[in-house]
């Protein structure tokens, strides 16, 4: 499989531009992403609709979003 850059993608790019985006309405560092770690797409989407802050229309994609941040950090070996 070929390594493509996230610059080169911009799906990629715009999962990681709304995640960062989720995570600073949020109020949390990247480090704090540990707590979704475990949780499923649906309980992330749940956390974010419980919390307000969301139209609900782009809960889906936030959620999305939230679960590429986690992978992508703990592609990278970044300590979350």
């Amino acid at each position: 499989m070929e390594q493509t850059l996230i610059s080169d993608n911009t799906e990629y790019q715009d999962l990681f531009n709304t995640g960062l985006d989720t995570i600073n309405s949020l109020n949390i560092a990247i480090n704090d992403l540990i707590i979704f770690k475990d949780y499923s797409y649906y309980q992330i989407k749940q956390y974010l609709l419980d919390k307000g802050i969301f139209d609900e229309v782009y809960l889906p994609r936030r959620s999305e979003s939230i679960k590429f941040l986690i992978d992508f950090y703990y592609v990278y070996h970044y300590d979350i």
